[in-house]
């Protein structure tokens, strides 16, 4: 199955926090003093994940001691994120986050953290576009075109997201409802590999690169 596909001007941003404060300077030198978890959110094999994967190898190298990385997905990130928020204090379980961790609390009525007093930032990893595909077969170009194709046929056409207010969704509503001023379904799936596996036609497709 062939796919056409267009930037949007949102950013995936992802960065690594400590679900707690940062570690102590005079313990910093024997860190890790046991294995550390770094927790991803989402499910095994999308973009967050396969970062840190590559992460964690290279902390590891880095650092000595064992980086595992282990997945929570569900609830737009949030299920993993409050996981991370309750772990011991001691710097041995991180969290790779990226702008769900913002928005969530903003669009739920609860989630089961506070992402400013639960987390503290340690560092940047990765930045990247949000990424529009479509199914090759629909008539469409580009953007232009596809905005016009949407507009043409309100209601006809749903879009995959990963879940209730990611990025990918807000964008997906962002696309169907400012700009083509039409309501159509979302498509949710548990983990992002499946939303290009079931890419009809009639559907198109709010993902990261």
């Amino acid at each position: 199955m062939h796919f056409k596909h267009s930037w949007l001007a949102a950013t995936m941003v992802a960065i690594i926090v400590a679900a707690c404060a940062a570690i102590q300077a005079g313990h910093a030198q024997n860190y890790p003093t046991r294995p550390v978890k770094l927790i991803v959110p989402y499910a095994a094999g999308g973009p967050n994940d396969i970062v840190a994967r590559l992460l964690a190898q290279r902390l590891q190298e880095a650092l000595g001691g064992s980086f595992v990385v282990e997945n929570l997905p569900g609830g737009g990130g949030t299920i993993g994120m409050g996981n991370a928020a309750n772990a011991t204090p001691d710097g041995h379980t991180l969290l790779l986050a990226n702008q769900d961790i913002i928005l969530q609390p903003i669009i739920r009525s609860k989630v089961p953290y506070d992402p400013f007093k639960h987390f503290a930032p340690l560092s940047l990893v990765v930045s990247g576009p949000e990424l529009v595909t479509v199914n090759a077969s629909l008539p469409v170009k580009d953007m232009k075109d596809l905005l016009a194709l949407l507009k043409a046929n309100p209601s006809k056409y749903s879009y995959a997201s990963p879940g209730y207010g990611t990025m990918p969704h807000i964008a997906g509503e962002w696309l169907y409802g400012l700009r083509t001023e039409s309501k159509s379904p979302t498509y949710r799936f548990r983990a992002r590999r499946q939303r290009s596996s079931r890419c009809c036609p009639a559907r198109l497709l709010c993902s990261r690169s």
